[in-house]
Protein backbone atom coordinates (compact mmCIF):
# COMPACT_ATOMS: atom_id res chain seq x y z
CA UNK A 1 0.00 0.00 0.00
CA UNK A 2 2.48 2.35 1.17
CA UNK A 3 4.12 1.93 -2.63
CA UNK A 4 0.74 3.18 -4.07
CA UNK A 5 0.43 6.28 -2.04
CA UNK A 6 3.72 6.62 -3.20
CA UNK A 7 3.24 6.06 -6.78
CA UNK A 8 0.18 7.99 -6.93
CA UNK A 9 1.47 11.55 -8.09
CA UNK A 10 3.69 10.05 -10.27
CA UNK A 11 0.36 8.49 -11.78
CA UNK A 12 -1.26 12.12 -11.54
CA UNK A 13 1.87 13.81 -13.44
CA UNK A 14 1.96 10.44 -16.31
CA UNK A 15 -1.15 11.12 -16.99
CA UNK A 16 -1.16 14.97 -17.25
CA UNK A 17 1.69 14.13 -19.68
CA UNK A 18 -0.31 12.20 -21.80
CA UNK A 19 -3.03 14.35 -21.84
CA UNK A 20 -1.29 16.54 -24.47
CA UNK A 21 -0.38 14.06 -26.80
CA UNK A 22 -4.07 12.27 -26.83
CA UNK A 23 -4.96 15.43 -27.70
CA UNK A 24 -3.03 15.97 -30.52
CA UNK A 25 -3.65 12.75 -31.51
CA UNK A 26 -7.00 13.19 -31.49
CA UNK A 27 -6.96 16.52 -33.29
CA UNK A 28 -4.80 14.86 -36.45
CA UNK A 29 -1.30 15.96 -35.25
CA UNK A 30 1.30 13.54 -36.26
CA UNK A 31 3.51 12.28 -33.49
CA UNK A 32 7.15 12.31 -33.41
CA UNK A 33 9.28 10.13 -35.25
CA UNK A 34 11.59 7.72 -33.27
CA UNK A 35 11.62 4.94 -30.55
CA UNK A 36 8.44 5.71 -28.42
CA UNK A 37 9.94 4.10 -25.60
CA UNK A 38 12.54 6.76 -25.34
CA UNK A 39 10.68 9.68 -25.83
CA UNK A 40 10.82 11.40 -22.73
CA UNK A 41 7.69 12.95 -22.54
CA UNK A 42 6.43 9.07 -21.74
CA UNK A 43 8.69 8.40 -19.12
CA UNK A 44 6.36 9.10 -16.16
CA UNK A 45 3.92 7.05 -17.39
CA UNK A 46 6.39 3.95 -18.47
CA UNK A 47 8.08 4.17 -14.74
CA UNK A 48 4.28 3.69 -13.77
CA UNK A 49 3.62 0.92 -15.38
CA UNK A 50 6.97 -0.18 -14.61
CA UNK A 51 6.61 -0.18 -11.03
CA UNK A 52 3.23 -1.46 -11.53
CA UNK A 53 4.84 -5.10 -13.49
CA UNK A 54 7.23 -5.14 -11.06
CA UNK A 55 5.32 -5.47 -7.66
CA UNK A 56 3.14 -7.79 -9.69
CA UNK A 57 6.12 -9.96 -10.14
CA UNK A 58 7.34 -9.11 -7.26
CA UNK A 59 4.07 -10.58 -5.61
CA UNK A 60 4.10 -13.30 -7.94
CA UNK A 61 7.46 -14.39 -7.07
CA UNK A 62 7.30 -14.07 -3.16
CA UNK A 63 3.80 -15.62 -2.72
CA UNK A 64 3.71 -18.23 -5.56
CA UNK A 65 7.07 -19.16 -7.07
CA UNK A 66 9.33 -19.10 -4.56
CA UNK A 67 7.16 -21.05 -1.66
CA UNK A 68 6.42 -24.27 -4.51
CA UNK A 69 10.38 -23.89 -5.54
CA UNK A 70 11.30 -24.07 -1.77
CA UNK A 71 8.61 -27.00 -1.15
CA UNK A 72 10.00 -28.93 -4.36
CA UNK A 73 14.00 -28.34 -2.72
CA UNK A 74 12.74 -29.03 0.58
CA UNK A 75 10.72 -32.64 -0.81
CA UNK A 76 13.97 -33.02 -2.54
CA UNK A 77 15.80 -32.08 0.82
CA UNK A 78 13.65 -34.49 2.62
CA UNK A 79 14.04 -37.56 0.11
CA UNK A 80 17.25 -37.46 -0.42
CA UNK A 81 17.93 -37.83 3.13
CA UNK A 82 15.27 -40.70 3.56
CA UNK A 83 16.79 -42.56 0.65
CA UNK A 84 20.54 -41.89 2.02
CA UNK A 85 19.01 -43.29 5.63
CA UNK A 86 17.05 -46.29 3.85
CA UNK A 87 21.24 -47.29 2.16
CA UNK A 88 22.59 -46.96 5.27
CA UNK A 89 20.28 -48.79 6.91
CA UNK A 90 20.60 -51.72 3.74
CA UNK A 91 24.62 -51.17 4.49
CA UNK A 92 24.67 -52.10 7.71
CA UNK A 93 21.96 -55.09 7.23
CA UNK A 94 23.92 -56.27 4.61
CA UNK A 95 27.00 -55.86 6.49
CA UNK A 96 25.95 -57.57 9.35
CA UNK A 97 24.69 -60.52 6.82
CA UNK A 98 27.85 -60.54 5.47
CA UNK A 99 29.94 -60.79 9.15
CA UNK A 100 27.07 -63.62 9.73
CA UNK A 101 27.59 -65.54 6.60
CA UNK A 102 31.48 -65.43 7.19
CA UNK A 103 31.22 -66.80 10.96
CA UNK A 104 28.42 -69.24 10.10
CA UNK A 105 30.97 -70.44 6.93
CA UNK A 106 34.07 -70.32 9.17
CA UNK A 107 31.90 -72.21 11.84
CA UNK A 108 30.91 -75.04 9.24
CA UNK A 109 34.30 -75.24 7.83
CA UNK A 110 35.71 -75.65 11.83
CA UNK A 111 32.89 -78.87 12.28
CA UNK A 112 33.95 -80.42 9.07
CA UNK A 113 37.36 -80.28 9.51
CA UNK A 114 36.52 -81.86 13.08
CA UNK A 115 34.29 -83.96 11.45
CA UNK A 116 36.73 -84.88 8.77
CA UNK A 117 39.74 -85.53 11.36
CA UNK A 118 36.82 -88.03 13.34
CA UNK A 119 35.90 -89.90 10.52
CA UNK A 120 39.64 -90.44 9.24
CA UNK A 121 40.75 -91.63 13.02
CA UNK A 122 37.32 -93.96 13.11
CA UNK A 123 38.36 -95.20 9.37
CA UNK A 124 41.96 -95.52 10.58
CA UNK A 125 41.08 -97.45 13.76
CA UNK A 126 38.35 -99.63 12.00
CA UNK A 127 41.29 -100.26 9.42
CA UNK A 128 43.81 -101.23 12.04
CA UNK A 129 41.84 -103.50 13.53
CA UNK A 130 40.68 -104.84 10.36
CA UNK A 131 44.14 -105.20 9.18
CA UNK A 132 45.50 -106.48 12.35
CA UNK A 133 42.95 -109.21 11.96
CA UNK A 134 43.42 -109.86 8.58
CA UNK A 135 47.40 -110.62 9.73
CA UNK A 136 46.62 -112.95 12.52
CA UNK A 137 44.33 -114.86 10.32
CA UNK A 138 46.77 -114.86 7.36
CA UNK A 139 49.31 -115.70 10.42
CA UNK A 140 47.53 -118.75 11.65
CA UNK A 141 46.60 -119.79 8.31
CA UNK A 142 50.62 -119.80 7.51
CA UNK A 143 51.16 -121.85 10.78
CA UNK A 144 48.71 -124.36 10.03
CA UNK A 145 49.83 -124.48 5.91
CA UNK A 146 53.41 -125.31 7.46
CA UNK A 147 52.65 -127.64 9.45
CA UNK A 148 50.39 -129.35 7.01
CA UNK A 149 53.38 -128.87 4.67
CA UNK A 150 55.64 -130.43 7.19
CA UNK A 151 53.50 -133.79 8.45
CA UNK A 152 53.04 -133.69 4.37
CA UNK A 153 56.68 -133.56 3.83
CA UNK A 154 57.49 -135.99 6.72
CA UNK A 155 54.69 -138.51 5.74
CA UNK A 156 55.91 -138.47 2.32
CA UNK A 157 59.88 -138.28 3.28
CA UNK A 158 58.81 -141.75 5.42
CA UNK A 159 57.30 -143.41 2.18
CA UNK A 160 59.74 -142.03 0.35
CA UNK A 161 62.09 -144.65 2.07
CA UNK A 162 60.13 -147.47 1.95
CA UNK A 163 59.13 -147.03 -1.51
CA UNK A 164 62.89 -146.49 -2.14
CA UNK A 165 63.94 -149.27 0.06
CA UNK A 166 61.41 -151.82 -2.27
CA UNK A 167 62.44 -150.40 -5.07
CA UNK A 168 66.36 -150.57 -4.70
CA UNK A 169 65.07 -154.30 -3.37
CA UNK A 170 63.42 -155.09 -6.69
CA UNK A 171 65.88 -153.20 -9.05
CA UNK A 172 68.80 -155.67 -7.06
CA UNK A 173 66.29 -158.82 -7.45
CA UNK A 174 66.17 -158.21 -11.68
CA UNK A 175 69.47 -157.22 -12.06
CA UNK A 176 71.23 -159.70 -9.95
CA UNK A 177 68.50 -162.39 -9.41
CA UNK A 178 68.89 -162.12 -5.49
CA UNK A 179 65.95 -161.49 -3.39
CA UNK A 180 67.22 -158.94 -1.00
CA UNK A 181 65.39 -158.88 2.30
CA UNK A 182 63.55 -155.43 3.33
CA UNK A 183 65.63 -154.53 5.95
CA UNK A 184 68.94 -154.44 4.18
CA UNK A 185 67.43 -152.81 1.55
CA UNK A 186 66.07 -150.08 4.16
CA UNK A 187 69.57 -149.68 5.84
CA UNK A 188 70.73 -149.38 2.46
CA UNK A 189 68.71 -146.37 1.28
CA UNK A 190 68.89 -144.93 5.33
CA UNK A 191 72.66 -144.57 4.27
CA UNK A 192 72.12 -143.22 1.24
CA UNK A 193 69.68 -140.63 2.37
CA UNK A 194 72.26 -139.85 5.07
CA UNK A 195 75.13 -138.80 2.82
Amino acid sequence: MAILTALSPAILAVAAETAPHAEAAAHGAEPKAGLPQLAVETFAGQLFWLAIAFVLLYVLLAFVVIPRIRNVLETRRSRIAGDLAAAASAKEAADAALKAYDAALNDARTRGRKLGDETRAAVKTETDAARHAAEEKLNADLAAADARIAALKTTAMSNVRTVAAETAAEIVTRLTGETVAANDAGSAVDAALAR
